[in-house]
């Protein structure tokens, strides 16, 4: 089913169309707005914008400049203000990084396959696994990067640190395996 856009106001057109073949199947009403060209342009470029986001380490507004530099003033002229295009960028990083649903147990926790716990993002559109080991049945999850790995195996001392306090709720314990290099210590692998 197809409404308009302003069927609030004053239009209650409505299409019923088939899913498969696009047929019109049924319709309801006449339609008497005129279609707007920039507000289609408006809705492309929040797209761009949202897709910028999610595949780029740009700051906020580098995401939005880069987006919307070649847009004709009419377009301009449409899009939503500079502080909400700011939020749009912000909610779309989050929504991408939010952690998955909590799972009643271990053994039902899925973690998405393009989920930041999985991949890596080290530049623009280059990923490295992130999540090393996932093994519910002894209910172990290992996440580190793979030039950490080199780091731990040239390090001549190694430490490891557990705590109870920041565990998530289906963990009980989350330990931090850490190794030592021009005489700093750094986290290489995270793991429950």
């Amino acid at each position: 089913m197809w409404r308009c856009e302003h069927k609030d106001y004053s239009c209650r057109a409505r299409i019923h169309t088939d899913a498969i073949t696009g047929d019109v199947l049924k319709n309801l009403s006449d339609h008497n707005q005129d279609s707007n060209a920039a507000k289609i342009e408006v809705v492309r470029t929040v797209t761009a914008v949202k897709r910028r986001a999610d595949d780029t380490n740009e700051g906020t507004t580098q995401v939005i400049n880069h987006t919307v530099q070649n847009l004709a003033q009419a377009v301009q002229g449409q899009l939503p203000s500079g502080h909400a295009m700011k939020k749009v960028v912000r909610r779309q990083r989050v929504r991408k990084q939010a952690p998955p649903p909590m799972a009643g147990r271990l053994q039902d926790l899925i973690i998405p396959p393009d989920s930041a716990y999985r991949l890596y993002k080290y530049q623009p559109g280059l990923f490295e696994p992130f999540l090393l080991a996932e093994h519910p049945g002894p209910d172990v999850i290992l996440f580190g990067r793979n030039q950490n790995l080199d780091l731990l195996e040239r390090s001549k001392r190694l430490y490891i640190d557990g705590t109870f306090r920041i565990a998530p709720r289906l963990f009980s314990q989350v330990l931090v395996l850490l190794a030592e290099e021009h005489g700093r210590v750094h986290p290489i692998i995270y793991g429950r």
